[in-house]
This record gives structure tokens, C-alpha cells and sequence, in this order.
């Protein structure tokens, strides 16, 4: 059986509550659930090219409240990640979160109050990593393989980027020190390089190596400018 498609997901649960959706394809508008007045549709949704499901209050609502009236979490406004693992793979994707960091250890195989010292932050029912006061962040939830979140210069709110969006997605995380070592290590993602990090510390060899991950994952290699920036 095939995964419904994020899209369809969010439409049936606005079904669901009588918020009406209206629309055709791709583009659908719909009343906020979070200021339901029966008159104005002042919520938009669409999905993206690479069928993440987009939401957007014009009258301001947050998504994250608009996600809790509706029953959803970040995780469902995004394609599922490939069944590569398995069983565990999908008991993974049901998994409720209800301790990000918590989950993100047990994942890695790492202490959760090691994982607190890293640029990494509780979303609630996901993670975002960082990259020091950039308006953009990587994030990760049961179900997903990442997804880029922008913040909102006015109300300082995260929420799903859209194409459109001008944030500039960095090419590594974490960003480098300004002492970086004589080696840097890469890895293809924000899990492998959380280990790397540990075990070199645990080595006592912070001197010596540090760690950074390709954001965009091994199918996008950095540019030969982002690794010249690295020398």
C-alpha cells in the first residue's frame, strides 16, 4: 500500500474538522483552525516540487499551532524517508516524540546530555541543528530524512522553507570553529558526524580533528568553493 502523500493528509484532517478546504492539484486554501470565523479562508497550503506539503497563515498563526489542531506533526508535512531499514526503519517513523534530543541519542548511540553541548535544539516533536544566529536550520523527526526551516524575522517563529525563500542553505554543519584543527573530518550527515564528534573527544583528540557533515547528503557534493573555504 502506498503512503498517502503529505498534501492529502493535511486536506483530510482540515476535512475532518469542517475547515473546508477549497482548491484544485497543488494550491488549496482552507479556514485556520486556529481562528476558525467561517467567512475568510486565511489559510493557504500547497505542495512543493519535492512533495513536501507547505502551510501558511495569513493572519499569523504559528504552524506549529496549526500542526496541534490539527493532530500533525512537522514530520507529516514531508514525503516519508526510503524503507532502507527495514522493520526498524518503520518502527522508527511511528515512534512518538515526545523527547527530541532523547531520540536523536538513542538513534546515534549517544549520551543525551552530550548532545546538548552541540548546536542542536528541541523542537518539540523534532530537531533543529543549528548554524550559530543564521535565520535557517536543518531538521529531523521520526519519519523524515531532513528538512530546512527558516524563522520568521517578525515573529521569530520557525516554519517550513519554501523555494522562494532567500535563506541561504549552509553547505556544513556544525559551522567550523574560528581555531579549526588540522583535520577535518566529513561525513554524509548530521548523525554520522554527532558519533565522529563524540568519539574523537572521548580520544582526546579535539586538538587534532574536528568534524562537519554535508548538509545536502552524499547525492549533493559540496561545491569546489565550500571545500576551498574549508583549507
Amino acid at each position: 500500500m502506498s503512503e498517502q502523500r503529505p498534501l492529502s493528509k493535511v486536506l483530510a484532517h482540515l476535512e475532518k474538522l469542517g475547515l473546508r478546504p477549497v482548491g484544485k492539484n497543488v494550491t488549496w486554501q482552507a479556514f485556520c483552525p486556529g481562528h476558525y470565523d467561517g467567512r475568510r479562508r486565511g489559510l493557504s497550503i500547497r505542495e512543493a516540487p519535492d512533495g513536501r506539503a507547505l502551510i501558511h497563515c495569513f493572519h499569523g498563526r504559528p504552524t506549529e499551532e496549526i500542526l496541534t489542531a490539527l493532530g500533525l506533526s512537522w514530520g507529516d508535512l514531508f514525503p516519508p524517508a526510503d524503507r532502507r531499514n527495514g522493520q526498524h526503519g518503520q518502527r522508527q517513523r511511528d515512534k512518538k516524540v515526545n523527547d527530541p534530543l532523547g531520540w536523536w541519542g538513542e538513534r546515534c548511540n549517544l549520551p543525551r546530555g552530550w548532545l546538548g553541548r552541540l548546536p542542536i535544539e528541541d523542537g518539540g516533536d523534532h530537531i533543529r541543528f543549528r548554524f550559530g544566529n543564521l535565520p535557517v536550520a536543518k531538521a529531523r523527526a521520526p519519519g523524515s530524512k531532513g528538512f530546512w526551516l527558516v524563522r520568521d524575522a517578525e515573529t521569530g517563529e520557525w516554519r517550513p522553507k519554501a523555494p522562494d525563500d532567500d535563506a541561504q542553505v549552509p553547505p556544513f554543519w556544525p559551522l567550523l570553529p574560528d581555531r579549526v584543527p588540522p583535520i577535518a573530518v566529513l561525513t554524509e550527515g548530521e548523525g554520522d558526524a554527532c558519533a565522529a564528534l563524540y568519539a574523537i573527544e572521548r580520544a582526546s583528540l579535539t586538538e587534532k580533528a574536528t568534524v562537519i557533515s554535508v548538509t545536502q547528503g552524499a547525492k549533493q557534493e559540496p561545491t569546489p568553493e565550500a571545500i576551498d573555504a574549508l583549507i
